[in-house]
């Protein structure tokens, strides 16, 4: 498996080879500063390590992290935006926007047309980022042990995500043995989804009604359409997939401008709004599905506190790394009370609350660093994105005794289970 994952690294890095550029969205009338949802990785800078308490040094790290930068995520997202503007081109019904819209769409379907799903190179770009500054930062960890072992989701972002990330900690410790894991047991553990149609059928009423009584459709369809009674299919996919098409275009190295030009901002802020608060809470902590959403993740935490224990233990390995997807980070980070994560509300305070495209932008990471000294307890530091972070319920941090950590998870486990 090792060699299959090096060969098509290989493969993609040879494909990947061109310079990929942060996109620069124009200056101008129509230019609309607002989220996406599918931000690309804010990179490291300004993040510092507090000073660990004399004696302790890091020996093991814990890692789950997000794919990098993708393209557009399915092949419906284009699909249903082209065949309802098809159609009305062909009845004559688009107006000069729509017409431009239109052509837009086509050449995103060009350029996504066998990559749907997959990594962008600026994606694989992130991911070699962070690994490099990881490998830097706790070089103690990476040259006091002899491994390091990975599970990973079976989808192509994936798994490139982890060889980009995985690479740049090989090249600075040759001698470090890596070991790989993504079979069926695994995909439970890295990326269960088992009970979601329960956390959504309770959720989804409330975020189409918020959409409903937020976006201009009526509006937006004139812009369109030159009848805007043409627009009277599935008004809500057509809007929500034409959003979120223009919300991928910075990862694929393009400006969101090309799909973003044709809402007003009133328009945008309700279609962010929508999917933001979809995020919300089918992922984080919803207060309409109780303790639903991270009830799912109990393997995965159970992994983490297995894998750690190990490690404390003494089996000289440097690191767990994970790889998989935004859902289950989500929900994992509820689930642990991060801050930011560890708030619990309803539809009418999600979107005041929690900020998708700071909270879960493409490439982000979770790793818990262990410290140890010749005497004391093992004390654990959290960093989301790079930068410390806290569990409040546990106090202000960053370092936090494992057994305190251990125990507070393990306690949720039990409510969870319930």
């Amino acid at each position: 498996m090792k060699r299959i994952l090096c060969l098509l690294a290989s493969a993609i890095f040879a494909l990947a080879s061109c310079s990929v550029n942060a996109p620069v969205v124009p200056q101008g009338e129509e230019t609309h500063s607002v989220f996406t949802c599918y931000a690309v990785y804010p990179g490291a800078d300004g993040a510092v390590d507090t000073k660990a308490p004399s004696g302790y040094k890091p020996f093991y790290i814990s890692h789950y992290g997000r794919h990098g930068s993708r393209y557009v995520n399915g092949e419906g997202m284009i699909s249903s935006v082209l065949k309802v503007l098809s159609e009305a081109e062909t009845a004559g019904q688009l107006t000069l926007d729509g017409q431009e819209l239109y052509a837009t769409m086509q050449d995103i379907h060009l350029k996504s047309e066998g990559r749907i799903g997959l990594i962008t190179p600026l994606g694989m770009r992130e991911l070699e980022g962070v690994g490099s500054r990881i490998a830097q930062r706790f070089s103690k960890v990476f040259k006091g042990r002899d491994s390091v072992f990975c599970i990973v989701s079976t989808y192509q972002r994936c798994m490139l995500s982890m060889i980009c990330y995985n690479d740049q900690i090989k090249a600075a410790y040759p001698n470090l043995k890596f070991g790989y894991d993504m079979g069926g047991e695994i995909q439970n553990v890295i990326n269960n989804a088992a009970g979601m149609s329960d956390v959504t059928s309770v959720n989804q009423p409330a975020i189409d009604s918020h959409f409903e009584e937020t976006f201009d459709f009526n509006g937006f369809a004139s812009r369109i359409f030159k009848d805007p009674a043409f627009f009277n299919g599935d008004a809500h996919l057509f809007v929500r997939n034409l959003f979120l098409d223009g919300a991928d275009q910075p990862c694929m190295g393009e400006s969101e401008e090309r799909i973003f030009r044709y809402f007003t901002p009133e328009q945008l802020q309700a279609a962010w709004e929508d999917y933001n608060m979809h995020l919300y809470l089918n992922h984080c902590h919803s207060s309409l599905t109780g303790n639903k959403r991270q009830s799912i993740q109990i393997s995965l935490v159970k992994d983490i506190i297995d894998k750690a224990d190990r490690a404390v233990e003494g089996n000289d390995r440097a690191a767990d790394i994970r790889f998989g997807h935004d859902g289950a980070m989500m929900s994992l980070f509820a689930f642990m009370g991060l801050d930011g994560y560890d708030v619990c509300v309803g539809a009418d305070k999600a979107n005041s609350n929690w900020n998708s495209d700071h909270m879960m932008p493409m490439a982000t990471n979770l790793h818990l660093v262990f410290y140890r000294s010749g005497k004391g307890p093992v004390l654990v530091k959290l960093l989301f994105n790079e930068r410390e972070t806290a569990i409040p319920a546990l106090g202000a941090g960053p370092y936090y005794e494992w057994t305190a950590v251990k125990d507070f998870l393990l306690g949720r486990i039990e409510d969870f289970s319930e």
